[in-house]
């Protein structure tokens, strides 16, 4: 009789796969969550009419910045909740990189630490510009 197979060891990097893998899961469900909310909100708030569209007007004042539209999503603001969503799904491959910084540096990979801070900063120069 054969013996029992025993479990192979799983790779090191598994675990940071599984995290970077739930990190981008929870990112692009939290934006789809948040953005058909805003649209429904917006809808059962008479939101539904057909925007003038032969005349350019950018966003509301509350809809520029992420304190603004932070705070216009508590209010249960339609259009803030749909704008909430897109600045989450924009900054999930900023959480991305942070997790995987985090097990670069747990596993003391330094080269790789070194390129995650790389594409940090680039993320966050680009995003801040």
């Amino acid at each position: 009789m054969p013996a029992p197979a025993t479990p192979s060891p799983e790779r090191p990097d598994a675990a940071m796969e599984r995290a970077v893998s739930r990190v981008l899961r929870a990112g692009v469900i939290m934006a789809v969550v948040l953005g058909v909310a805003g649209i429904g909100v917006h809808i059962a708030r008479g939101g539904a009419v057909l925007p003038n569209v032969s005349k350019f007007s950018g966003e509301p004042p509350d809809l520029t910045s992420i304190r603004a539209i932070v705070r216009a999503a508590a209010r249960l603001d339609g259009l803030a909740l749909v704008q909430l969503a897109i600045v989450v799904l924009i900054l999930t491959p900023l959480a991305r990189v942070l997790v995987m910084f985090a097990g670069f540096a747990r596993a003391r990979d330094r080269l790789y630490v070194g390129i995650s801070l790389i594409v940090l900063a680039a993320l966050v120069y680009g995003l801040s510009a």
